[in-house]
């Protein structure tokens, strides 16, 4: 988000539904999606919050005058009341000249201020402290709970500590980790290795130890999980420890996720199949999502006479995690009192398509889990019926509805065509009934002639003059 951008931050329950929601903070300007650290059982969280301020920034090497500057924050803030518990700014504490960015040339403005800081993550650790990363000073600060000063400095130009064997720039997602050293601190953050002068360099999980006990101050790396193409992800990513031991890495890059076990073996890899689309972040957990909508079904027959007719069924339920086959049922008369099943498929993906042969003019689908128990079933649907098929059901008596008047002997849909109601009107059967009567189709095929033969006669008018 920029500076000039709201949100807020939100809890869903297992359908999806939001329970809790968390706008900014009074008195702390925008909040940031970076990071929503939920502690204590939902009590409290964190928060990234940020606001531009006019500053001098002549300290800063080929500037001149005042400058906007995005000032980034963090909060620790009470989910019950909404009120802030604890709050840190980065221009309080950190110089200017801790950037790797290039300040912008001009005073930039408020809706787009110079980001000169990029907070992106922050934990919290049993001591009350809290280690946040900040992606364009390629470091990580441990911040005091109680004095917010800063304790150290990890990465870069101005790190407190001696990193040996390994370095990290870009980074994102820095933790707290247990430590096996009573007497040291383990981190664990995921190296974009993306900085200009980097860009020969695989991203990676990294986890290193921390030792305070001697000066100078040592950083020791431990483990260290590549990403498994060899690739560099410019933005975003994040990792997560899990309790059998694995790392599980997203690299954001398509939504491509490997997981590692404890010794560094890749158990999986898994990139979206589309390459229009990246996210933030990625976690592995226990879920089950039951939404509180239906199920969609769309279907369409095809062919050209009733004999020779097919039904294609295309079902899904977005957000359901234990849909393991659909049934499908359908109505050749178009009654729901005619509705009859049609056939059973294991789940497909996203979406489970299934083929009938005949015209099921009215359909539904029900959802089933592993046991065969029905999760929930799609609303009734019309069938998307061929212009000529269509014809030839207007023509047709079929079989009455039972109990429904002598007069209502047409198919539905023939009659929902011409119904003068809005809610009854199918506008594209409409449009296809039309362009497929004798006078249209006459009419099309005398324009085109008309174009055929002006375009004729030009050629001829040119050959002549030639």
């Amino acid at each position: 988000m920029g500076a000039g951008m709201k949100g807020m931050y939100v809890i869903l329950n297992s359908s999806y539904q939001t329970v809790q929601a968390l706008p900014a903070p009074a008195g702390s300007s925008m909040i940031d999606m970076h990071e929503f650290e939920v502690l204590e059982g939902g009590q409290r969280a964190l928060v990234i919050a940020q606001k531009a301020q006019l500053l001098d920034t002549n300290p800063i090497a080929g500037t001149v005058g005042a400058m906007w500057v995005l000032n980034n924050g963090f909060l620790e803030v009470d989910m019950m009341t909404g009120g802030t518990v604890f709050e840190w700014w980065a221009l309080d504490y950190v110089d200017l000249g801790e950037t790797y960015t290039v300040p912008p040339r001009g005073p930039g403005t408020f809706e787009s201020p110079w980001d000169f800081f990029h907070l992106n993550s922050i934990d919290k650790n049993r001591d009350g402290d809290y280690l946040i990363s900040a992606r364009n000073a390629n470091t990580v600060y441990k911040i005091s709970g109680s004095t917010k000063e800063v304790l150290w400095r990890l990465g870069a130009r101005t790190s407190t500590f001696q990193l040996e064997g390994f370095n990290f720039s870009k980074q994102h997602d820095a933790h707290f980790r247990p430590s096996g050293n009573t007497s040291g601190t383990s981190i664990s953050l995921l190296n974009n290795a993306a900085h200009d002068d980097e860009l020969g360099s695989t991203s990676a999980v990294l986890l290193f130890s921390l030792d305070e006990s001697t000066m100078p101050f040592t950083a020791r790396l431990e483990q260290k999980w590549s990403r498994l193409d060899g690739k560099v992800s410019r933005t975003r990513s994040n990792a997560q420890f899990l309790d059998n031991g694995n790392v599980s890495a997203n690299w954001a890059d398509r939504g491509y996720i490997n997981e590692f076990t404890a010794d560094g073996r890749c158990v999986l890899e898994a990139p979206w199949l589309s390459g229009r689309f990246n996210n933030y972040r990625a976690f592995k957990a226990n879920f089950a999502g039951y939404p509180s909508e239906p199920p969609v079904l769309s279907t369409h027959a095809y062919g050209t006479t009733l004999e020779t007719m097919t039904t294609v069924f295309h079902v899904s339920w977005n957000g359901a995690t234990d849909v393991a086959s659909w049934d499908f049922f359908g109505s050749l008369a178009g009654s729901p009192a005619d509705v009859r099943p049609v056939g059973s498929v294991t789940k497909s993906g996203f979406e489970t398509m299934h083929m009938a042969a005949g015209l099921f003019r009215m359909s539904y689908a029900e959802a089933r889990d592993a046991h065969g128990v029905s999760l929930g079933r799609s609303p009734i649907t019309n069938t998307t019926i061929p212009p000529a098929v269509l014809d030839l059901l207007g023509k047709i008596s079929l079989p009455a509805t039972p109990g429904a008047p002598p007069s209502a002997v047409t198919s539905p849909l023939t009659e929902s065509r011409y119904s003068t109601s809005s809610d009854a009107v199918d506008t594209p059967r409409v449009m296809y009934d039309v362009l497929s009567t004798p006078y249209a189709i006459a009419v099309l095929s005398m324009i085109v002639l008309a174009c055929f033969l002006r375009k004729f006669l030009k050629c001829r008018s040119l050959r002549l003059r030639s």
